[in-house]
């Protein structure tokens, strides 16, 4: 009899023909810091932490340049931002998120927000992410 090959989920996609494109094994409530605008964040919005310590930004490439690393996504409902004070949001810090889920954030580059995708760091942090094998940078 022979043995089948165990698959550990390293390389399985977990959305095959699926419209779920976030899937959440780790929520926390954090500080988001103040937004201009007062923009609503999507779900899957990519988060980072700021300067101050204790609060989250939307992910920009002059943050990950400064080794703030994309480390959390917008999760399981979108949030409303405040430009006057602070707001506590509800983040996913360990799951599984495809690529097309997660919204480019303004002002940025698909190219950046791919290259933080497929950073290691992100993965040892518990938030894999699918759908980048076919991206070229």
């Amino acid at each position: 009899m022979a043995l089948e090959p165990k698959d550990l989920g390293a390389t399985t996609n977990v959305f095959p023909e699926s419209s779920v494109r976030l899937f959440a094994k780790d929520n926390k409530g954090v500080k988001l810091a103040i937004i201009a605008g007062d923009p609503i964040l999507e779900l899957g919005t990519p988060l980072s932490e700021s300067a101050t310590p204790g609060e989250y930004e939307v992910w920009n490439q002059t943050a990950e340049a400064a080794g703030r690393k994309l480390c959390a996504l917008v999760s399981p409902v979108r949030h409303q931002a405040s430009s006057t004070g602070e707001t506590l949001v509800v983040v996913m810090i360990a799951g599984d998120a495809h690529r097309d889920a997660i919204p480019l954030p303004g002002g940025e580059t698909q190219n950046n927000l791919d290259a933080a995708l497929r950073d290691s760091d992100l993965g040892k942090r518990g938030i894999r992410v699918f759908g980048l094998e076919d991206v070229s940078l």
